[in-house]
């Protein structure tokens, strides 16, 4: 049993933090230079504002299951609402919250409007959020396969300071600092292959007034309620006992069935590579109520075997991880034993190995040139594929999520002599770092010049595109005498096997009874030349 809280420390609290704001206040009166003091003061009072600044979730899984009962019907039983606490002294407080759909990977910006399937309200007075949110209308009908959701919840505030303390809070007020935090939670939908008939929809009862917040306050089967807490909700738990003179409530821990859902039941990874997986537990709400370390058990038939261990526990969720195994899939168990009861549950999922095959890119690009790359690499359940191109120092020119084929133009101020191909799962990279040469041609002379006796012909040949049209070259002319040159349009023409261009250019004399010299010299747009060419007699 929890001991009841003491009083005497939330007053030593209470000491220490306006002894904290004392200190900043004399900070202020020191002579020297006020500005940088005020900065550190000010410092100082935010970053105590900002460490009570946070929000708590009454559950960290949503937890939906798609059943069959007894008469072959679908049933949905639905946990649709979770509830965050805001501590600290803060006001003005925005919110901003972001679903991602982890299995396609696209994220839905929450609205509050009618229709929308989530939806996120703030009690001000209470400083309480409410999420809620229910499935579209199709996935009740055609949904074959488990879903994740990771739901953020982000929070901005402004310092709120309490008391007779004008200066502090004309400080606060000239600075305006905010405060930011976040929580994170998930929606995870579990569901049987049930044909094609519709779903019996089940609401799972409320659960109020933050059972599971309060799971880092449980011990084994009675936990403590904080006054703040109990002041700010209405508890009404059913068949919880409450002692107002104790302030001790008392749950019965083994009465919720026990149950293990893994949140993928297949995951696909690349041979050798690492993996991970949710277990979602029901049942325990402590730490404490698991009888010893969850035991995982492997079943594989591969030459390269994989691995697979428990690496974090906690009272609703286990997190597996391993390797993959060389060439072909492998079964794991997973066994819980709940201590308050001794019953034991199993579940088990599916790991198998995945072999991609080396991406398809050109050799070579040139500027404003457009290529195609095939990264031969796709996302699928527990592994998130991307392939992206960078430049040398690692930054991302284009990106594909999912490692669809995609399309990428050499940006013309580029000045890097290589490209690179990246392949990444989960974010880390697989694979080799593929090179590709930037090739940056030099106009040049393919041809003899065609001289004749009163003028001459120069053909160039110009390579790569600037903003979507052709490179071009310019002729630049010197120590000329009676020449003079121009560039005959009707000769231009594309080369047949490269992204190249022909120009030819015409010196010819001014004065046709007296001959013509100089010398000739051609820069395309991004400055390249060739060798000076001599022309004439």
């Amino acid at each position: 049993m929890w001991k009841k809280e003491n009083n005497s420390g939330r007053k030593r609290r209470g000491a220490e933090i306006y002894f904290v704001l004392y200190l900043s206040a004399l900070i202020l009166l020191l002579p020297g230079k006020q500005e940088k003091k005020q900065n550190n003061a000010l410092e100082a009072i935010t970053s105590l504002f900002q460490q009570s600044f946070s929000l708590l979730p009454e559950k960290n899984t949503l937890l939906c299951k798609m059943t069959t009962d007894s008469t072959g019907l679908p049933i949905f039983q639905m946990d649709t609402s979770n509830i965050l606490l805001i501590t600290g002294n803060v006001q003005d407080v925005v919110l901003e919250c972001i679903v991602e759909d982890q299995d396609v990977g696209e994220v839905v910006q929450v609205q509050s409007t009618p229709g929308s399937n989530f939806s996120i309200k703030y009690d001000s007075i209470k400083q309480l959020v409410f999420f809620s949110w229910h499935p579209p209308s199709s996935i009740l009908t055609a949904l074959s396969e488990s879903k994740s959701y990771a739901v953020t919840v982000k929070a901005k505030a402004k310092p709120l300071v309490t008391g007779n303390n004008p200066e502090l809070q004309q400080l606060i007020k000239s600075a305006e600092p905010t405060l930011m935090t976040e929580a994170k939670f998930n929606i995870s939908i579990l569901t049987e292959k049930n044909g094609n008939q519709p779903a019996k929809i089940v609401y799972t009862p409320a659960e109020q007034n933050l059972e599971r917040l309060i799971n880092t306050l449980q011990a084994r089967t009675q936990f403590q309620i904080p006054e703040s807490i109990k002041s700010i909700l209405d508890f009404n738990t059913g068949n919880s006992i409450i002692d107002p003179n104790s302030n001790v409530m008392v749950i019965p821990m083994d009465k919720e069935a026990l149950t293990l859902s893994p949140a993928l039941p297949k995951i696909g990874s690349p041979a050798l590579q690492n993996w991970s997986n949710r277990i979602i537990v029901q049942g325990i709400f402590s730490t404490e109520n698991y009888e010893g370390k969850p035991k995982v058990l492997i079943e594989q038939q591969s030459d390269i075997p994989g691995t697979a261990s428990v690496e974090v526990i906690k009272s609703g969720e286990l997190l597996i991880s391993g390797t993959a195994p060389g060439n072909s899939p492998m079964k794991v168990k997973v066994i819980v034993q709940r201590r308050s009861d001794k019953k034991t549950v199993m579940t088990d999922f599916e790991v198998f190995p995945t072999v991609f095959r080396v991406p398809e890119f050109p050799s070579e690009i040139r500027i404003g040139e457009s290529i195609v790359i095939k990264p031969n690499i796709n996302s699928m359940p527990g592994m998130d594929a991307t392939a992206a191109i960078t430049d040398e120092n690692g930054q991302v020119l284009k990106q594909s999520l999912g490692g669809a084929p995609f399309t990428f133009d050499l940006a013309n101020d580029r000045n890097s002599k290589f490209i690179y191909l990246e392949r990444r799962i989960d974010g880390k990279l697989f694979g080799d770092r593929y090179r590709i040469e930037v090739k940056k041609d030099a106009p040049r002379i393919p041809f003899d010049p065609k001289v004749t006796k009163n003028y001459t012909d120069i053909t160039v040949r110009t390579c790569g595109t600037f903003e979507g049209r052709p490179n071009r070259s310019k002729c630049k002319i010197s120590d000329a005498s009676n020449m003079k040159v121009q560039e005959l349009y009707s000769s231009y023409s594309k080369a047949k096997d490269s992204d190249c261009y022909f120009q030819t250019f015409r010196f010819e004399k001014k004065d046709p009874d007296k001959p013509y010299s100089g010398s000739a010299q051609f820069i395309d747009i991004f400055g390249m030349e060739t060798d000076p060419v001599p022309i004439g007699e």
